[in-house]
Order: C-alpha cells, then structure tokens, then sequence
C-alpha cells in the first residue's frame, strides 16, 4: 500500500512538473534563451516519451536504442543480430531515414500502442523504409523481453535525422553505441556518451569494422576513454572487419554481444537493474535541469518586468511633461491665436456681456454667405489643437517607450516597436484623442449652461461663451491671473488669456476662476487617460508575452516535489 502510494505520488509530481515545463516562456532572447527553449522541449519529449510511459509500465521490454555515428554499420549489426535483412543498409546517406523497432512476436501488444514514443505514428514489417514514423518488425531473432530501436546517426547531414536520433536515444533504457575503428574518436557521438553519462543511462559499446592486427591496440585507447568520459562500467563488445554473406555478418561475429542481449532477457533482474540505473539517472538530471530552466525563466520574468517600469516611466514623465506644456500656454498660438481675434473684433463678446447674441441680419448673412460664425470657428481650432497635442505626446511616449525597449537586448526582439508605428495604431491613437478633446469641449459647454441657467437658452450664447471660457483655460494659468512670464511660446498670463478671462467674467457676470480651474483639471485629466491607455496597451504587450512569476514558483516546487519522491538510490 506504501509503495503505491508514493508510486501515485511521484507520478502526480511528475505531471505537475511537465505542466510546470510547458507553463514557464521564453520570449526574450536573453543570454541562454535559446538554449533554455532547447532543454525545455527536451524535457518535455523525455518525460512523455519514456519516464512516463516506463513508469507507468515498468514491465515493459527493455528498449536498447542502436545509434552512433554515421557510416559505423548500425543497421548491418542490427540485420546480423536478428539473422535477417530488415533494415535498409548502403553507401548513401542517411541511411535509416525512419527508425526501426525490431521486438519478438510475443512483446508486439508493447510497442504497438503508444506507450513510447507516442508521437510517431506505427507502421509495418511491409511498410517502406524511408516512411515517417517508427517502424515495427517482428522477429525471433530477438528474444523475448528486449526490443532493438535502429536509429538515425547521431551526426546526420539531416537535422530532422539529428533530433530524432536524440530523441530516441532519451528514451532508451540502454544505449547500444556502434562505432568504427576509423571513428571512434568522432566528437559528435561523444557529446551523446557525455549526455548520457550524465544521465547515468546503461551504455554498451559495439566496436565494429576493427582488423584483427590493430584490434588490442584500438580497443584498448577506446576503453580508456570510456573510463576518462564516466562510462567505464559500460561494456565493450568488438565486431571484427568481415566480408559480409548476404547483406549480414557472420554469426560468430555477434556472438559475444548477442549472448549478452540473451542474458539481459533471460534475467529479470539485471534487466529490471539496466532499466533502473537509466529511469532513476533520467529523474536526477530532470530535477537538476528543471532548476536550470526555472532559472532562465526567471530571468525573463526579471527582464520583463524592467520593460513594464521603464514603460511606466516613460508615461509618467510623458503625463508631466503634458501638464507643463499646458501650464504655459502652449496651444494659444497658431490657429487658435487666429480665431480669438476674429471673435474678438466681431464684437460678439461684447454683445454677450449685455446678455444679447448677434441680431438677425448678422445671422441671415452669415447663411447666405455660408460664414461660420466666429464662435465656432474657434470652437473648431481649439478642439483641433487639443486633439493634436494629445496624439503629439502619446506618440512621442510611445516611440521613447520602444526606443527604449530596444536599447535593452531582450527588447530589441519585441514587435512592439512595430505596433506603436503602425498605421491601425496611429489611426486609434488619433481617434482617443479626437473623443476627449470633443468631450472636454462638451464639459465647457456644460459648465457655462449651469452658470446661465437663470438667464439664457441661446445655444449660440452658449457655445460662443464656452468657447472663450475655453482659451481661459488653455492660457495655463487657471483662474487665477499671474504675471507676464517671458517665454518662446504663449507666457503664462498672456494678454490673450488675460482677456479671455476678463470677457468671460462679464459674459458670465461672476468670477469665472472656479470654472476655469474645473475645466484646467479636466483637461489634464482627458491628457492622462489617453496617455494611460497608450501605456496599458504597450503593458499588455508585455504581459502577452506569458512570462508570469507564478509559472516559476510552481516548476520550482514541482521539481523539489520530483526530488524528493524520487527513490534514494537514485543518486547512483
């Protein structure tokens, strides 16, 4: 019952811990991204295609995968170790294009499920050879309890061939590596030994292709590499240089190595030993590389939350910057300067301030000769100009937002720089703008019917008066006058704001400084909100991009939950 439970218990870990995998994101290409993503897939592959599946069938056959370098004469060995041609050999490379799985008849219910390997499809003894997915051949020649899996060459010009072969190698149970005298000394094949010496995976070695007057010597210098490299409990089996009888190698070629593959399957315990020495070797180095891989992640978590400050930042300073601007009258220049002196020398504040608005021949004239009225025309300029200094500071954020990022390595890979200068977002940035200036235009509207509630309905009053209430509020000094300050643009206090204020205060008959300041704030306010949201959609980018704290802390705990739960004599 306790063995049960910590079985359920260590397979719950490990579930948790290829969530915890597939959670965690790289989408920063920091220093060691590329090969985080790398080791994240791997790990991911090993737990689904063999400590998983072994685990839950711990009985199965033991799987010895075939591989080496190219040309070392796997499949020739394979051919001649089953007694028939079943896979392809030949002088073009790669040979093995699909990997061959040769099991005894009696162990076919194991393989032809999905119970290994589960994303590649099965096909047949009858089926071609150079087919995707893992093909499945039934013979005596093998015994019961082991299968043989021919696999790519580790050093294929193919890279598909290349993954495949690493992948098939993670889940083995023993490593048959096959080499020749002329290369077993090749660096690639003993990156993998090195891979799976790490992982304490069963190796034998099958020296192959070797004349026998160079045989003690050869196998000799390979033996004391395989001491210096950590595989020096891995047996070493020599195949001599022979003519081949029909496609295969003599029997007595193979003897020795078969023999010793009809130990492994005659005994339950040393197979049962080969297969824990290469799980429980899997779980420590999948606990020890989850670590790395959270540590990696963590970093991206660290870079990207340095992208959302120095965004957060930028549109503060942005906010700040708007809200001097504005405090010193930028926006009573240009067209707005044009239009209020057109409304000031067409005497229509005046006529407001003794509560009239034009006569009617003024009226009828201004229709027949299709004039807007001064009012509007500078109702028109200062909602233009509004809405041009909102999408003028918003886009100059922006822009420093992705400069910025891209002054980072990892924000130098970020499409975000390509968002903010797109034509869709210039068009949306222009569009929150145009709403809150038309809707700040409204508030001055509003604000100067309460004020003449009492007195007046005429719409044209009312417009004409908000406008001017609306200069007031653009001369930067809110309802309070100040004194002339020298500067490039309008000054605070100008003369154009000073008169503003004046009119409005006879239009009006009060003091208009309460409304001017409510319209001031309001103003800086509408500038913040379209700055904000600018700034939430460059921080939803960011977060889009799923790199999360949380995804972290949970692979952590799942590996220690692995570590733990994982048999002690697994540090062997």
């Amino acid at each position: 019952m306790a063995e049960s439970r910590a079985f359920a218990d260590l397979m719950s870990a490990l579930i948790l811990l290829r969530q915890g995998l597939e959670d965690v994101s790289f989408p920063l290409s920091t220093d060691g991204a590329d090969e985080a993503r790398t080791v994240r897939r791997v790990l991911i592959d090993q737990l689904d295609d063999y400590v998983l599946p072994r685990l839950l069938q711990i009985d199965a056959p033991l799987l010895a995968v075939v591989g080496g370098s190219t040309g070392a004469g796997k499949s020739t060995l394979v051919n001649s170790l089953v007694g028939r041609s079943v896979s392809p050999t030949g002088v073009l490379r790669p040979t093995t294009r699909s990997p061959l799985l040769v099991h005894h008849p009696d162990d076919a219910y194991w393989f032809e499920a999905d119970r290994i390997l589960p994303d590649l499809p099965r096909s047949g003894d009858e089926a071609a050879s150079d087919g995707a997915g893992l093909r499945l051949v039934a013979s005596d020649g093998v015994p019961q309890g082991v299968a043989l899996l021919d696999a790519p060459d580790v050093d294929s010009v193919d890279r598909a061939n290349r993954d495949l072969a690493a992948a098939l190698l993670a889940a083995a149970d023993l490593w048959l590596f096959v080499t020749s005298a002329a290369r077993y000394a090749d660096q690639v094949p003993w990156q993998a030994l090195a891979d799976a010496a790490r992982r304490s995976t069963a190796v034998a070695v099958v020296l192959d292709r070797v004349a026998p007057e160079h045989a003690t010597e050869v196998r000799g210098h390979l033996a004391r590499m395989l001491i210096a490299r950590g595989l020096k409990d891995s047996p070493l089996f020599g195949v001599p240089e022979m003519a081949l009888t029909d496609g295969l190698l003599p029997p007595d070629a193979v003897e020795s190595l078969r023999g010793w593959l009809l130990d492994l399957a005659a005994n339950p315990a040393f197979r049962g030993s080969v297969v824990e020495r290469s799980l429980l070797g899997t779980l420590r180095t999948l606990v020890y590389s989850a670590h790395q891989i959270a540590d990696a992640a963590e970093t991206q978590v660290a870079e990207i939350e340095a992208l959302r400050v120095e965004a957060g930042a930028v549109y503060d300073e942005a906010a700040n910057r708007a809200a001097r601007e504005l405090g010193i009258g930028v926006l009573l220049r240009g067209s707005v300067l044009t239009r209020w002196e057109e409304l000031v020398a067409s005497g229509e504040p005046a006529r407001w301030a003794q509560g009239r608005s034009a006569g009617l021949k003024d009226r009828v004239s201004a229709v027949v000769l299709n004039r807007t009225p001064p009012s509007a025309g500078l109702e028109a300029a200062v909602h233009d100009s509004v809405s041009a200094f909102v999408v003028e500071s918003t886009a100059t954020a922006t822009e420093l937002v992705a400069a910025r990022w891209h002054e980072r390595a990892p924000g130098r890979f970020l499409d975000e720089v390509d968002v903010v200068r797109s034509a869709s977002a210039a068009r949306e940035r222009r569009s929150r703008a145009t709403e809150q200036a038309t809707q700040w235009q409204a508030g001055a509207r509003a604000i100067v019917r309460t004020a003449l509630a009492a007195t007046t309905t005429n719409v044209d009053r009312v417009r004409g008066i908000a406008a001017v209430l609306q200069v007031a509020a653009l001369g930067g000094a809110g309802g309070k006058p100040t004194a002339m300050v020298a500067s490039p643009a309008t000054p605070v206090g100008s003369p154009t704001a000073e008169q503003a204020r004046h009119l409005l205060g006879r239009a009006l008959d009060a003091n208009p400084s309460s409304m001017i300041d409510r319209l001031v704030d309001d103003l800086h306010a509408r500038t913040r909100a379209v700055l904000a949201g600018d700034r939430d959609g460059r921080l939803d980018a960011v977060t889009a991009l799923g790199a999360e704290p949380h995804h972290v802390e949970d692979l952590r705990k799942a590996a220690s939950a692995v570590d733990h739960l994982r048999p002690a004599n697994s540090q062997t």
